[in-house]
């Protein structure tokens, strides 16, 4: 913890939600605009797809509603920048605090977009000027709010990370998939020896009885099959034509069923565990 005495206000109220009324709205607030970002980022693609079967009339609305999104999301990396600031001004070890996996999560998010807004600072000024008339033709080829938001738009989907710092549940979920990465590793080592042999096996099986009928074309072909079988998902696009084929894909499908239920237990009891840790700590340090 700060020694400071400042430094140390300014890290429990950053640190510690619980420890006010303030630092509760403060935390309440960060988690709107985080929310904000993710679906800004959702509701901009429905006005990139509405742009590719657009009028003329259509593309001045939607260009303009660019503009709103474009402040929004300067609004929210605002938000965000001050917010990266002040912990890292409370932070008693700065070299700990940029090591942390959220925190640099929201340097990737951030970071990004002011290096294309001071590079664009021109285009940017001249988008929000609409007084002026817009020229269809022109603002096609210098659409700057949309050409930031496509280079943004990788570093933007890693803010969903950030969810982690308010809800307690996905900092759980978290720590639960550290703590089973050894099982998980092992899991996904016997799921992709199974899809080399059954995925053989169905394209062998296929090529005897239909010859060259079968739908399966070769064994990285069937690959498919095999992942969406072993997951019991079932597209139906790639399917076995002949009996045999049937009854063996039954079988794997049973199989699959079997193998995805053998590490529930193991996380059914990782979770109770680390959830209860969870719950200690955050008890402890409201308390504190």
């Amino acid at each position: 913890m700060p020694k400071n005495k400042y430094q140390l206000t300014l890290w429990t109220f950053l640190e510690r939600p619980n420890s006010s009324l303030y630092s509760q709205i403060f935390a309440f607030f960060a988690l709107i605009v985080v929310i904000i970002s993710v679906v800004i980022m959702c509701l901009e693609t429905v006005v990139e797809s509405q742009t590719r079967s657009s009028t003329y009339e259509d593309q001045i609305h939607i260009e303009e509603r660019n503009i709103i999104f474009f402040i929004l999301e300067f609004f929210c990396n605002l938000v965000f920048s001050v917010e990266f600031c002040l912990r890292l001004i409370a932070s008693p070890n700065k070299v700990q605090f940029l090591k942390n996996f959220l925190n640099f999560i929201d340097i990737i998010a951030v970071v990004p977009f002011w290096t294309v807004l001071i590079i664009n600072n021109h285009n940017f000024l001249s988008l929000l000027n609409l007084n002026e008339e817009i020229e269809f033709k022109k603002r096609q080829n210098n659409q700057y709010s949309l050409s930031v938001l496509r280079i943004l738009r990788l570093t933007r989907v890693l803010r969903v990370f950030k969810l982690s710092r308010h809800i307690q549940i996905l900092n759980v979920m978290g720590k639960i998939l550290y703590e089973c990465l050894y099982e998980i590793i092992l899991l996904l080592t016997f799921l992709a020896i199974n899809i080399v042999i059954f995925s053989s096996l169905i394209y062998y099986i296929e090529l005897d009885t239909l010859g060259e009928k079968s739908p399966f074309i070769s064994i990285p072909h069937s690959f498919w099959w095999a992942i969406i079988s072993f997951t019991t998902i079932g597209y139906g696009d790639l399917i076995p034509q002949s009996t045999v084929g049937k009854v063996f894909g039954s079988c794997f499908i049973v199989c699959g069923i079997l193998i995805a239920l053998l590490p529930v237990p193991i996380l059914s009891c990782k979770f109770e565990k680390i959830y209860k840790e969870c719950s200690y700590e955050n008890r402890k340090n409201s308390e504190d």
